[in-house]
């Protein structure tokens, strides 16, 4: 009696622990998400971290010079309906891939520095354009991650952003610090700082290049019908206007989103004050490169980079409603230990952690809350809106700050953080009313795709 060979079965294939976050269909989309993240966590860290401390510290910026490089970024969303209404019906992957080159370029060129006045310049114009990108990333990852796993998916994606960001602000502190004990020359210093910008700058460019490589779905079948009805998400056939103002109305005709919009207004504002006074502050206790990254970077950035894919499994079960009623308390509870301080920069370093903790949660919120309100088509819209009332406290909120600790309590920045945690838990009171109105009206228990306006 003959015996068969046995047939050595195939090999299992290895697949990346990622790959579980998302349906089969999402994969190709986070094989380029996940891979451009660390290149966009590099250059995030140099940007947001480095350079504002960089500038003080280094270049002896005055406050409004801080004021103005610490309020580029958010105050440039103030043209965000416009973008999204150019993006709105065209292919998005352009909209990423030019305003993210050239911005990052803009960071490159600080390397070549001569003053403060052309870091303002140049890291505020970075900021700006790369703002041009917001509605239409947002709508890259609204058509291509399903509503059931987005916010998990995303959590992952930017907690790799947030680590990386952390690694290299600590790195470039770090760097200047031993440069600094060691008594190496300036103009060796300077060489250095100018290699680390243009490197920061680099890693950004590699990280949108791989990014754009990301094919987005439905979206040749969605241009043929740029203005038909919705075929995907119901309801009947509505007028559309998409005009600018007509963009700004959906603040009356969503008035859920208008109210939600107010409670963020309201928190967005009083965190934009903070941002540039706590660089003087920083300066003011005498903190050292290594301090202040650790502070400004590492302590917000990687308990942002710990908890945000935890956070992104929770907020996947809560309406954006209930989320601000919950994370909305962790910001005023930081705000207070920094104003109670005094010049101890550890309790300082501890609140940032705590605002770190739920900084992962916001942060994904401001992100893609949007869905929760807006149709598909509708969303670069609705984040159009959103983008331009960040824009809006942006421009304003930083200046605010530096006004009062300059003019009215005389360089005292603690009380600024007295005030940020008051308005906080007005925004805090205002959503706990939202989420409990929410909760009886209707039967959602967790994130959906939202309806948009009727009309």
């Amino acid at each position: 009696m003959s015996s068969r060979p046995e047939v050595p079965s195939p090999a299992p294939v290895r697949r990346p622990f990622f790959y579980n976050l998302v349906p089969l269909t999402s994969r190709p989309t986070l094989y380029y998400d996940i891979r451009s993240a660390p290149f966009a966590g590099i250059y995030s860290g140099i940007v947001m971290f480095v350079l504002p401390w960089f500038l003080k510290d280094t270049l002896n910026g005055s406050d409004w010079e801080v004021a103005i490089l610490m309020s580029a970024r958010p105050a440039s969303f103030l043209l965000n309906v416009i973008w999204a209404h150019l993006c709105a019906n065209r292919k998005k992957m352009p909209f990423v891939l030019w305003p993210g080159l050239i911005s990052r370029f803009m960071i490159v060129l600080v390397g070549f520095y001569l003053n403060s006045t052309m870091v303002v310049v140049l890291g505020s114009l970075a900021n700006i354009i790369d703002a041009m990108a917001t509605p239409a990333v947002n709508a890259i990852w609204r058509n291509n991650y399903p509503g059931t796993h987005r916010y998990k998916v995303i959590g992952t994606v930017l907690g790799v952003v947030s680590l990386c960001g952390a690694i290299s602000s600590l790195a470039a502190g770090v760097m200047r610090q031993y440069l600094g004990e060691y008594d190496i020359p300036t103009n060796t210093t300077d060489l250095l700082f100018r290699i680390v910008f243009i490197l920061g700058g680099i890693c950004g460019m590699t990280g949108v290049w791989i990014f754009s490589r990301i094919k987005v779905r439905g979206e040749s079948s969605s241009l043929s019908k740029v203005n038909g009805p919705s075929a995907t998400e119901g309801g009947a056939p509505r007028p559309r206007d998409d005009s600018f103002v007509g963009n700004l109305t959906l603040l009356w005709r969503d008035p859920k989103f208008g109210k939600f919009m107010l409670v963020q207004m309201m928190m967005g504002f009083a965190n934009l004050m903070t941002m540039p006074v706590l660089i003087l502050l920083l300066k003011w206790q005498g903190a050292n490169w290594v301090e202040a990254m650790l502070i400004i970077g590492v302590a917000t950035a990687l308990p942002r980079a710990i908890t945000m894919p935890l956070w992104g499994r929770i907020l996947q079960r809560l309406n954006p409603m209930q989320a601000r009623a919950i994370f909305n308390l962790i910001w005023p509870i930081g705000f207070l230990m920094i104003a109670l301080s005094g010049s101890n920069l550890w309790v300082v370093f501890a609140a940032r952690v705590f605002i770190g903790v739920g900084q992962g949660a916001t942060f994904l919120l401001w992100t893609l809350q949007q869905t929760y309100f807006a149709r598909k088509e509708d969303l670069p819209r609705y984040m159009g809106v959103h983008g331009t009332l960040t824009g809006i406290r942006g421009l304003i909120g930083p200046a605010v700050g530096v006004v009062l600790t300059t003019y009215l309590y005389y360089n005292v920045q603690h009380i600024l953080f007295y005030l940020s945690a008051g308005i906080y838990l007005c925004a805090w009171y205002l959503a706990m009313r939202m989420a409990m109105r929410e909760r009886k009206e209707t039967s959602h228990r967790g994130h959906v795709d939202g309806g948009g306006v009727t009309q």
